[in-house]
């Protein structure tokens, strides 16, 4: 269960959603997809920074907690049916 209240804030979002996307576009595991949010300036706008950002968005290891408790296993599979579709589109 997800509480939003408690703990340290939560990554936002769009940033969160926008990062798996770009994983699963370009097949990188979520330290790649982390470590080249970090130097890629495309890839910061995309999940919803204006400014260009020189630090991690986030720990690698939050990708597992947000899969599991914040979308759960249905938002899981939305995210993979709309990254197969893009895919489909880029090819």
């Amino acid at each position: 269960m997800y509480f939003s209240e408690l703990g340290r804030p939560s990554v936002p979002i769009r940033k969160m959603v926008g990062l798996l996307l770009l994983k699963s576009l370009y097949n990188l595991s979520d330290e790649m997809v982390v470590a080249r949010w970090i130097e890629n300036p495309y890839y910061q706008h995309f999940t919803g920074e204006y400014v260009f950002q020189y630090d991690q968005p986030m720990n690698p290891a939050d990708f597992s907690k947000f899969r599991k408790r914040r979308i759960g296993a249905e938002g899981a599979e939305k995210l993979l049916s709309l990254s197969i579709h893009l895919n489909k589109d880029w090819s």
